[in-house]
């Protein structure tokens, strides 16, 4: 309920306030088992959320995008972490040698 929920409502966010640029709080306090967030995303859940914002920002409204983590109180937090960077990259092929200085 809440992944659709999120990119409905991105999508209208960006439609309707145009940003020129994205800072995105990736928290992972709402993860399942997290004693302080209680929306109880599964692993999978966090790294689909993270792409969602990412492909509304990258691919759908061609925004900058920055990333910053922060929140997730349990060990288990780290590698789902990882993963979803890593799918990040992978997927929206952040590391490709177009993205890279010449220079």
């Amino acid at each position: 309920m809440f992944l659709p929920k999120l990119e409905q409502t991105l999508f209208d966010v960006f439609t309707e306030f145009k940003p020129e640029f994205v800072v995105y709080n990736a928290g992972t306090d709402c993860m399942t088992g997290d004693p302080l967030g209680h929306l109880d995303l599964s692993a999978q859940g966090i790294v689909k959320r993270d792409e969602i914002v990412f492909s509304m920002a990258y691919d759908t409204f061609k925004v900058p995008i920055v990333m910053l983590l922060s929140g997730g109180y349990q060990q288990s937090n780290a590698p789902v972490i990882a993963d979803s960077i890593e799918n990040l990259v992978n997927k929206f092929e952040l590391m490709s040698d177009e993205d890279q200085d010449p220079n």
